[in-house]
């Protein structure tokens, strides 16, 4: 509790230790399991500074928009940045995208997931 920059620490690095396990076929994934981390470390009330959650939560921001930007230019998915990207904001767009229609072929989900994550951020921050 006197530490929470190893809360951070220890979340990251045991949530992609353990979204590498695999049962069979069923694999949780880095940020499923980093999610669950978060949420079980989350549970010991340790305090994180309010300027480090709202430099995560924004980080987070821009991971979408950048994810968006660059979905105009890159097709590959599987590659190390838009992978990576993918892997972080689709547990977000995945679900908007299913209830959001698209309009004129055009994914607005981003532009929702950041407003929608913004006017959070300013009422949680």
């Amino acid at each position: 509790r006197h530490h929470p920059e190893l809360a951070l620490f220890a979340t990251l690095s045991l949530g992609y230790f353990f979204g590498q396990f695999k049962l069979g076929p069923l694999s949780l994934g880095t940020v499923a399991s980093t999610l669950l981390v978060g949420v079980v470390i989350g549970l010991a009330n340790i305090k994180i500074d309010p300027f480090t959650k709202s430099v995560f939560f924004y980080l987070f921001i821009f991971a979408i928009f950048v994810r968006a930007a660059a979905s105009w230019f890159i097709r590959d998915y599987h590659g190390t940045m838009m992978g990576f990207l993918v892997d972080v904001t689709e547990p977000i767009l995945g679900p908007l995208r299913r209830l959001i229609p698209t309009g004129l072929g055009i994914d607005f989900s981003p532009m929702i997931a950041i407003a929608v994550l913004y006017v959070l951020g300013q009422f949680l921050g």
